[in-house]
């Protein structure tokens, strides 16, 4: 017969903390950085006439590396479980 291995135990509270001081500062990069994009892409394009398109392209580019993020942020998860 097979002998069973007990299953690995994760001590919680350390990864618990470890990770929400990593998704809570990249909470806050996230804020800090769209709120500089908005501002640069709002004063670029009020010099041009259409500066309804600077919402489009910094709400685009923050979709996109918003779900790179959160790609990254799953895999990292994955690998420290």
């Amino acid at each position: 017969m097979k002998s069973q291995k007990k299953p690995q135990e994760i001590n919680f509270w350390p990864f618990a903390l470890k990770s929400g001081a990593y998704i809570a500062g990249s909470n806050v990069a996230s804020v800090a950085t769209f709120v500089t994009l908005h501002v640069r892409m709002k004063k670029l394009f009020e010099k041009m006439s259409s500066w309804n398109w600077a919402w489009i392209i910094t709400y685009a580019v923050i979709v996109i590396l918003a779900l790179i993020w959160g790609y990254y942020l799953s895999v990292w998860i994955r690998r420290a479980i």
